[in-house]
């Protein structure tokens, strides 16, 4: 299992109390990695190592309202497909171990929170399972992503019109 938090240098100390949350609820310290979206470059969790380098080419003129890494975690299915994943902000702590997100729910797909609005799903936590984002649920992924009809909100919440296009 990955889990990714999507960060940025400003978020560096919000950023480590979620690694120290995630170590200490049992997580293995290899999984932990950062997407530092200013920079587009994963980490390992200490920001030593540089793991992969990414584009997201999203051109959404909204992109601006919300920190960079809000839009770049929907990017992380192209990067990392064939195993299960978790994209969490930097502001999330983990009090038990995020395994037990694929070990209880027997079906592929993608989980998400509610958001504060009816059929809004926030991608604060963003988890997947192996293998869900096959060759072509990634491209009408994509599709949806670059689509110019869908609006940053319904891109960040995957509301029910991105969804459907997803």
């Amino acid at each position: 299992m990955k889990i990714l938090i999507a960060s940025s240098e400003k978020n560096i100390v919000e950023e480590r109390v979620a690694v120290y949350s995630l170590i200490s609820s049992g997580h293995n310290e290899t999984d932990i990695k950062i997407i530092d979206a200013d920079k587009k470059i994963i980490y390992d969790w200490r920001r030593k190592n540089i793991e992969k380098r990414f584009n997201n080419n999203d051109k959404d003129k909204n992109f601006g309202l919300t920190t960079s890494f809000t839009l770049a975690r929907l990017f992380i299915p192209f990067i990392y497909n064939k195993e299960n994943v978790v994209v969490i902000d930097p502001d999330v702590l983990v009090f038990k171990n995020l395994k037990a997100l694929f070990l209880t729910n027997n079906e592929d797909g993608v989980y998400l929170r509610k958001a504060y609005k009816p059929e809004y799903w926030a991608t604060s936590v963003f988890a997947y399972k192996a293998n869900y984002f096959n060759e072509s649920r990634l491209l009408l992924f994509k599709r949806a992503l670059d689509d110019p009809e869908m609006e940053w909100e319904d891109k960040i919440y995957m509301t029910n019109k991105f969804v459907r296009k997803a």
